[in-house]
């Protein structure tokens, strides 16, 4: 990819940013895909060169779309020619199949106007792309290496729709160029990021997942008993430049017993959950999780925007929401430890009808009062995302008058006020969701520090659902 016009810095930046922001897997430092470009211009540079410099069209195509699913070679004589004869891979056959049927094959001789070529044998090629439903005809028609599509016969029916050089064009206008950097079917999983107040100006990013086991192979089909995932979670600037990364591998996860009969089963069912924790600098990131399951080499990758904000500044702050599945104090240090409390990561926020949502945060930058007590008032909130979803609005205790409005006529409101002997303060509890009926609802937690009268507020996305 060139710009004119631009100087040699600015279309080398351009080069990068088009290339990383195709990056099939943006937790890696390695972009796969453009590696895969190089390969597949070495490979048409030495193979396609001989009749036209870099490549001919049998090299165009494969920059764009790969190593096809089967190249056959052979020679055409008397202008038609088909001696392709039936392979191991049924795709394949099936495609040449129904071209046969719809008479699509390589014809260049008795049109209106027919080639002085076609008298003679020529060497001509056949590539199927079975993803894409494709076969192409490449032909050497002047017999000077020089592959291309097939010359048009004049007054030859049917060429207008069906010319391999209108078929290459509609696909290129579709799909431009094709790499499948998966292969097997992607794992579903679950991220969440949080973010606290870190060391030295940084802050502390976790990034919680979750992954069905389900979905993974049984025991018996994979002759093992146990699963090997490994995780990894980047950050990169808003322009695709590399930042920072950590990469973990789980404990064993234990693989279902049995194959799940629907595959809603397996992904809604009991999950594997996992937590990475990395220091950044504050700003605007783009944030990468990958985890594959390593004997099958399916992944899930996740991407998502994260704002990681700046906790540095000498006022009231509140750390990001950690919403889990359960908190209670911790025997010692643990994977999922923090303050003294095991908070077991609840990625997805989907919870059951009347599951307590157990909510752990941090607020920082209090200011202590005339008896050196750092006292400050908390509201939360759960409101609904959409309207009439009929939860009872309530509030419990009575500091509703130093809070705004809840910001949804559909609300359960708490408020409690608490003082601490520090200007960071860690705070945990469970909220009752009984009554609440299955939807969407955001959790809103205000912080006023009634010394200064400064406030401050963080929110998070839950979901009930049955189970």
């Amino acid at each position: 990819m060139k710009e004119a016009g631009l100087p040699s810095d600015g279309r080398d930046e351009s080069w990068r940013v088009f290339w990383a922001a195709r990056d099939p897997n943006p937790a890696t430092e390695v972009n796969e895909r453009l590696v895969e470009h190089y390969r597949r211009v070495t490979f048409a540079r030495t193979q396609f060169f001989r009749g036209q410099f870099p490549w001919d069209r049998r090299g165009e195509i494969y920059v764009r779309y790969g190593e096809p699913d089967d190249r056959a070679r052979f020679v055409a004589v008397g202008g038609e020619g088909r001696t392709t004869r039936p392979i191991v891979n049924p795709q394949v056959d099936g495609v040449r199949a129904r071209n046969a049927n719809w008479q699509y094959h390589l014809f260049t001789g008795t049109g209106a106007v027919a080639s002085s070529y076609s008298l003679v044998g020529f060497k001509a090629e056949s590539s199927v792309y079975v993803e894409h439903e494709l076969e192409l005809f490449f032909v050497d028609q002047l017999g000077v290496e020089k592959f291309d599509y097939p010359l048009e016969q004049v007054g030859f029916v049917g060429q207008d729709t069906f010319h391999p050089r209108k078929m290459a064009q509609e696909l290129i206008k579709k799909m431009p160029n094709f790499y499948d950097y998966g292969g097997e079917t992607p794992l579903v999983a679950a991220v969440v990021v949080v973010t606290y107040k870190g060391e030295e100006g940084l802050t502390e990013v976790e990034a919680e997942w979750s992954l069905p086991v389900g979905q993974l192979a049984v025991a018996e089909e994979s002759g093992e008993r146990m699963a090997l995932v490994e995780s990894r979670f980047a950050l990169r600037d808003r322009q695709y430049r590399w930042v920072k990364a950590i990469s973990d591998t789980t404990d064993p996860i234990a693989r279902p017993a049995f194959v799940s009969k629907k595959r809603k089963d397996a992904v809604d069912g009991p999950s594997h959950v996992a937590s990475m924790r990395l220091d950044a600098k504050p700003g605007i990131y783009r944030s990468a999780l990958s985890i594959e399951e390593l004997s099958s080499r399916r992944t899930a990758l996740l991407e998502n925007p994260v704002d990681i904000p700046d906790y540095t500044a000498d006022t009231l702050n509140i750390s990001g929401l950690r919403l889990a599945a359960s908190i209670k104090p911790a025997d010692g240090p643990g994977r999922f430890v923090r303050q003294g409390l095991e908070i077991v990561p609840n990625p997805s926020r989907v919870y059951g009808p009347s599951e307590p949502v157990f909510l752990y945060y941090e607020v920082y930058h209090l200011t202590p009062d005339s008896t050196n007590r750092y006292r400050f008032h908390t509201q939360i909130e759960i409101a609904g995302k959409t309207r009439n979803q009929g939860i009872l609005k309530r509030t419990l205790n009575g500091l509703g008058r130093l809070f705004a409005p809840p910001k949804s006529e559909a609300s359960i409101v708490y408020t409690f006020e608490d003082a601490g002997t520090d200007s960071t303060v860690y705070k945990f509890t469970s909220l009752d969701t009984d009554g609440l009926p299955e939807g969407a609802y955001t959790l809103i937690v205000t912080v006023i520090n009634p010394v200064t009268g400064v406030h401050t507020d963080q929110a998070a996305e839950f979901s009930v659902q049955k189970r």
